[in-house]
């Protein structure tokens, strides 16, 4: 019997996702000892950087990247359709926002909020396959920037959605097996959920195997749901779960 297998490793799929590339980049160009007074001084710039480029990569190219990344996003206004929350701090929100393109189940979306000084926004996997609303399944980080917004957020208020997806996370790009392995943890469920939600998974694999692991066992989102999957597809479905 062939398997195969996709796998989120941390509290949220994207981020696991966004940041290994860059780590192993940083990583691989060195941790030479670096000069921020040459790096300022532009008579000592090329020989600065042949010692500090992970220092110019975070000073300088990243952040400007970021900026160009931001300018490139088309946002599409929606609002707050539905507030669930499955525990403190752990909510999914349902955003109505009409005009996003078709994606994959998987792939990410910038939900972001418009501020007086910048517009604030992240990366989160889609909980929902493509419609008119869309669901976003997040954990609120106390001292993040973004997701205390989020949390305080009420039924009916505004928020952007970018317009297009990305993100290679999808069935797509997963060999055809006769059982798939879904390992999360946290809110990496978000994408399962989505893929749970359409035939495509089904088709392509006889069973389908999730596990997934939380801190505590009230963290254990969207159980009615994952019981309904249980009881339309029997023994093709096996939900393990641990906290």
């Amino acid at each position: 019997m062939r398997s195969t297998c996709l796998a989120t490793t941390k509290s949220d799929s994207v981020a696991s996702m966004i940041a290994m590339p860059w780590t192993r980049l940083v990583k691989a160009l060195g941790t030479a000892k670096y000069s921020r007074k040459n790096v300022g001084d532009p008579a000592q710039l090329p020989a600065c950087l042949g010692n500090s480029i992970p220092y110019v990569l975070r000073q300088l190219v990243f952040p400007l990247l970021k900026e160009l990344w931001s300018m490139a996003l088309q946002w599409i206004s929606g609002k707050i359709a539905r507030k669930h929350v499955w525990s403190d701090g752990l909510f999914t929100l349902s955003i109505h926002c009409p005009g996003v393109g078709q994606f994959e189940s998987g792939q990410f979306l910038q939900v972001g909020l418009q501020l007086p000084e910048k517009h604030l926004h992240r990366p989160y996997s889609v909980a929902s396959p493509p419609s008119e609303t869309l669901e976003f399944f997040i954990v609120k980080v106390d001292v993040g920037e973004v997701t205390p917004r989020l949390w305080a957020l009420i039924e009916g208020v505004s928020i952007d959605v970018s317009e297009k997806a990305t993100g290679g996370f999808t069935l797509s790009h997963t060999p055809v097996a006769e059982t798939i392995w879904l390992l999360a943890t946290g809110t990496g469920l978000a994408p399962y959920i989505a893929m749970m939600r359409e035939e495509t998974i089904w088709q392509r694999h006889k069973n389908v195997v999730l596990v997934h692991g939380v801190r505590h066992a009230t963290d254990l989102a969207y159980q009615e749901e994952l019981e309904q999957i249980q009881v339309r597809f029997g023994n093709r479905f096996h939900s393990i779960h641990a906290a």
